[in-house]
């Protein structure tokens, strides 16, 4: 649905970021080990993911 399309529309990086943490459920650890990163980038990553996650389902549910 909208999420899909949102995701869609991130870059390579927020949308990697989402899709592991929810889609494949890996811990924030796991993850800053997975991309060879620490965990404050791992965490702000995901924060700033989230939030332009957010915006693009907002502009999709007023499109449609």
């Amino acid at each position: 649905g909208q999420v899909r399309a949102g995701l869609e529309r991130l870059g390579e990086m927020d949308r990697d970021t989402l899709v592991s943490f929810y889609g494949e459920g890996n811990s924030l650890l796991e993850m800053a080990d997975d991309f060879d990163a620490p965990l404050g980038t791992i965490k702000r990553r995901l924060h700033v993911a989230r939030k332009r996650l957010a915006t693009q389902v907002e502009g999709l549910a007023a499109v449609g």
